[in-house]
């Protein structure tokens, strides 16, 4: 399973706003079976993250900065292939704002951001 974390912004200019896409480094990466955590990584300085050996099964996979949540996904890993999990965010969402971050928890189970 590998894949990369960017996070959007909107540059603003007197003619035109446009949307650029950086890499998100010092991402903390999750997978999470039902029966807790599996495997845990961090992106690199151009937001990359591999998980090299991860069981084929269902997953969920926990993304947060400096201990706040900030996505999740669901992933189904298939034998014999690769898994890709790209996440982007904006700098404009509600996730990545202080005041409404929730913390990361270690039991998707009874968490709603999982659902």
């Amino acid at each position: 399973m590998l894949g990369t974390v960017t996070l959007h912004h909107h540059s603003w200019s007197v003619s035109t706003a446009e949307l650029q896409s950086d890499p998100f480094p010092g991402v903390a990466v999750t997978v999470i079976s039902r029966g807790g955590e599996v495997s845990a990584s961090m992106t690199d300085e151009d937001g990359h993250y591999k998980f090299p050996s991860v069981i084929p099964s269902s997953y969920s996979m926990r993304f947060c900065f400096q201990e706040l949540f900030i996505g999740s996904r669901r992933v189904e890993v298939r034998s014999g292939e690769t898994t890709p999990v790209y996440v982007s965010l904006s700098d404009d969402d509600p996730l990545l704002t202080l005041s409404t971050a929730m913390p990361c928890t270690l039991d998707p189970s009874n968490d709603r951001r999982y659902d």
